[in-house]
């Protein structure tokens, strides 16, 4: 997780807990949930990885995740 988040941000993570798994819907895939604290970095796209990347906080984020998802359990 935090070389590969290094890797696409730009940014170190600390304290990396497990939150979830699920079936992907890629063939063959599985989707895996983590959370993670910011340790330091400036935020910057990798452009091979990312079009963009950017701070939210959750309070600005409109839509809630269907039941049964990840993304759900980390409201």
């Amino acid at each position: 997780m935090t070389r590969e988040v290094k890797e696409e941000t730009n940014i170190i993570i600390s304290n990396i807990r497990y939150i979830a798994s699920q079936p992907c819907p890629f063939p063959h895939s599985l989707m895996i949930g983590f959370l993670a604290d910011y340790a330091s970095g400036e935020i910057q796209a990798n452009p091979d990885e990312l079009i963009s990347v950017d701070w939210y906080h959750h309070d600005k984020l409109s839509l809630i995740p269907p039941p049964d998802t990840i993304a759900r359990r980390f409201n």
